[in-house]
């Protein structure tokens, strides 16, 4: 199946044993086709056919299976699309929405408290934060946290995932904060000096 992604070309095995390319999850299977799905120019995935038969499959197999790996790879291709597009739309909607409401609500409180409501609405989170800039650091404003054990104090601009993306006025995005050490010990340290410990 990988070699027939990799290369976006039918591979037809007779004997599943004499191919080295063979992932031997199955101690029955003697024959294998697999027929990659490519739709706009694009790996969608992989359609494989198996037999405990010896040279189960022909050529005529793997021209149909073809045929048919094209037009499920373009009803996926097509899927996605209006997948993307419905996200889309409902995105723009929100924020239109979104838009709409915070200009007519001036207690900051409030509009912070709906904001972390509407980002709800878009992205799932555990934990959402709003720091606004005191000169050079971020001062803590509003947090709806799942654990409250976290005593988020002012962060300098620069230091940490949040004071860096301040610094850079970019998006910045970790996809393991623990996995750095630095952030990792800022949120040990962060637990460890609460009062709620």
């Amino acid at each position: 199946m990988g070699a027939a992604a990799a290369e976006r070309e039918p591979i037809l095995v007779q004997d599943t044993s004499a191919d080295p390319r063979y992932l031997s999850l199955s101690d029955i299977v003697r024959s294998e086709l697999s027929v990659p799905m490519i739709a706009r120019n694009r790996l969608v995935g992989v359609i494989d056919v198996q037999s405990t038969k010896l040279g189960a499959f022909r050529d005529y197999d793997r021209t149909m299976v073809r045929l048919i790996a094209g037009r499920v790879a373009a009803a996926i291709d097509n899927a996605q699309l209006y997948r993307r597009a419905e996200r889309q739309y409902r995105t723009i909607r929100t924020l239109t929405r979104i838009s709409q409401e915070f200009s007519s609500i001036l207690d900051l409180d409030e509009l912070l408290t709906n904001v972390a409501s509407s980002v709800r609405g878009l992205i799932s989170y555990d934990a959402f934060s709003i720091l606004l800039v005191d000169g050079a650091v971020l001062r803590h404003r509003f947090s709806n946290r799942y654990d409250q054990r976290i005593k988020l104090d002012n962060v300098p601009i620069g230091k940490g995932i949040t004071g860096a993306a301040a610094a850079s006025r970019e998006v910045v995005r970790v996809h393991d904060a623990m996995a750095d050490p630095a952030i990792s010990l800022l949120i040990r340290e962060s637990v460890l000096s609460s009062p709620y410990r």
